[in-house]
């Protein structure tokens, strides 16, 4: 059996919180490893569990999500975060620009859930494809 994909959800709204906790469990190879409401807890969240998917509200009440995210890149530069807020707003592009990994509008709805986790399988597909190709030549490296 293949591991459990590791997720922390970070956000100060409880009912928010709750809703994708509520979403996420219907998956069976994701596993909620905590939840925090502000960044100290969901660092804290971070160290110790080392998960694969992070999901951040970027409106947090210790510190601006843009901030917090650039702090968390700095500390775990493989993770897979997944942006969301509650209303349409300028973060979108700015997550873009900063290259994290997906972004999502509250409130949470399934169908795009499902869209963020069938991305996330599919990043983790092509990095693990692409670390297991053996290089033959000196020309395959510019293959990738």
């Amino acid at each position: 059996m293949c591991a459990r994909t590791k997720i922390v959800i970070i956000d100060d709204d409880e009912k928010a919180l709750s809703n994708i906790h509520e979403m996420l469990i219907d998956y069976p190879d994701l596993k909620i490893l905590g939840m925090a409401s502000n960044a100290q807890q969901g660092m804290e969240l971070l160290i110790n569990y080392q998960p694969d998917i992070l999901f951040l509200d970027i409106e947090l009440p210790d510190i601006n999500g843009m901030e917090f995210l650039d702090i968390v890149k700095k500390k775990f530069p493989e993770l897979y975060v997944v942006i969301f807020t509650g209303k349409y707003n300028n973060y979108q592009d700015e997550v873009f620009e900063h290259n994290e990994n997906d972004y999502l509008l509250k409130p949470v709805l399934s169908q795009e859930l499902d869209k963020v986790v069938r991305r996330y399988r599919h990043h983790v597909y092509c990095n693990r494809a692409v670390a297991r190709t053996p290089i033959t030549q000196k020309n395959d490296l510019l293959a990738i």
